[in-house]
């Protein structure tokens, strides 16, 4: 029963103590714990872990109350001060007026009026990775995506030419999350002055990023220099703010270090689940072939491609529905800053509220064939009726993702460059596998590259 808004709250349900308990079935099996918490205790549950307290949001209701509604005392969970690497207040983990000032400068980086360009890139980028593929060859989907995923956000934020390695990027990014995660084990101080040969090739690697990420901004404020890249936007406007937020290009660099870093898996994922949902949706999957195969034919695919591709973009629809970006991830966690209610419920100061997208996304009590993949749901003859709140793939309020038309589009334009004329086909039978934490998908996912004929 909830409590009353008026009198002494009480916490809101959930499992009592079982600390460890609670942190095993989190690390066998993140998403089958929120779906038996959901289950067992209602819209709202609290739970602890070793030296944390957690309440985890299955309500459109809720999830705006904290997100929106309550947003300046749930402010984002930072884990530590700083990362050894990336030192600045970036925009996952900023707040307050810093943070729009921040929020504001990397807008205008994604205005509509900058998108068309932005998609000229994205369908060269489809291109690349399309023309290295031959018939009946077996590929590591997974891997593949990543590359593209990679190298695409590269061209775009630090513009083609010269372009840097999407392998040299890759490395840089692991070794930004090893970094954070050496800081929650044992005796991480030691473990980091250890030479070890990954921390060497990752040294490297970040010396290369460091050097194409500066001279990205060194070229940008040239006059010469058509800016269409977001790093020029960025340095650009900055350099015209008053009072500027950045207090030099270190803040800039690690701000777009942290939008690699957020996109990477992401993207990657939805990219890799498309691909296993329309193997699993026959029908589903031909309807997308034909609406390819009338759009484009047999000439090249193009950036404006996207806006004529309204099928391609409700299966990107729905494959975040059903598997969003992050289920409940790090990047969506808030802490509360002061005793504060939700729903009535007393949250205690300190409290790290998680927004279970990946439930909130397949909740009956919202959405018709709530488990199903259905992409006909979004087309504009029966869009479908939910509450705005229960449908937040990329988060709601003043951190809602930023490049979130972005990856939309490239997603859109894969699924469309990939499929003209071709048809991946998984080697093995069983679905793909999310991983363990509820971000990104595991690897390896092999298909073999087939090709087929017109649909239209």
């Amino acid at each position: 029963m909830q409590s009353p808004e008026n009198g002494n709250p009480e916490l809101p349900p959930g499992p009592q103590g079982r600390r460890i308990r609670n942190l095993l079935g989190r690390l066998r099996d993140f998403r089958g714990q929120m779906a038996r918490l959901h289950r067992v205790y209602g819209e709202i549950v609290f739970y602890r872990l070793p030296g944390m307290n957690f309440c985890a949001l299955f309500s459109a209701d809720l999830i705006r109350e904290v997100l929106v509604v309550k947003e300046a005392v749930f402010t984002p969970f930072i884990a530590r001060e700083g990362w050894g690497i990336i030192t600045s207040p970036c925009m996952p983990r900023d707040s307050g007026e810093h943070h729009r000032q921040v929020r504001d400068i990397f807008g205008g980086a994604f205005a509509d009026s900058r998108m068309p360009g932005y998609a000229g890139v994205l369908a060269a980028n489809v291109h690349e990775i399309r023309d290295g593929w031959r018939v009946g060859q077996v590929i590591d989907y997974k891997r593949e995506m990543e590359r593209l995923t990679v190298q695409a956000l590269l061209d775009t934020i630090l513009g083609r030419e010269p372009r840097i390695r999407p392998e040299v990027a890759q490395e840089a990014t692991w070794a930004i999350k090893r970094d954070w995660a050496l800081d929650y084990l044992p005796g991480s101080s030691l473990l980091n002055r250890l030479p070890l040969p990954a921390k060497r090739r990752a040294r490297r690697a970040l010396q290369a990023m460091d050097e194409a990420v500066y001279g990205a901004m060194k070229k940008g404020r040239e006059p010469s220099h058509g800016g269409e890249d977001m790093t020029s936007h960025v340095v650009r406007t900055a350099d015209r703010q008053e009072p500027c937020p950045f207090s030099g290009d270190r803040d800039i660099r690690d701000e777009l270090y942290t939008l690699v870093i957020g996109s990477i898996d992401s993207t990657t994922s939805a990219l890799v689940w498309g691909l296993d949902y329309l193997a699993r949706h026959p029908a589903q999957r031909e309807r997308l072939e034909r609406e390819i195969d009338a759009v484009l034919g047999s000439r090249p695919l193009e950036g404006g491609d996207f806006d004529r591709l309204p099928y391609a973009r409700a299966v990107f629809n729905e494959i975040v529905r059903l598997s969003p970006p992050s289920y409940a991830g790090t990047s969506h966690w808030r802490q509360a800053q002061a005793d504060c209610r939700v729903g009535g419920y007393l949250i205690p100061k300190g409290t790290i509220v998680q927004t279970c997208i990946g439930e909130l996304h397949r909740n009956p009590a919202y959405w018709e064939h709530a488990d199903q993949f259905r992409p006909e749901r979004w087309l504009e003859d029966s869009p479908p009726v939910h509450p705005p709140h229960a449908y937040i793939p990329f988060l709601s309020g003043p951190h809602r993702c930023l490049g979130w038309e972005w990856a939309t589009m490239l997603v859109v334009l894969a699924l469309a460059g990939l499929t003209q004329g071709l048809r991946l086909e998984p080697v093995a039978s069983r679905p793909i596998r999310p991983d363990v934490l509820g971000i990104g998908v595991k690897g390896p996912v092999q298909v073999t590259v087939r090709e087929r004929r017109s649909a239209a």
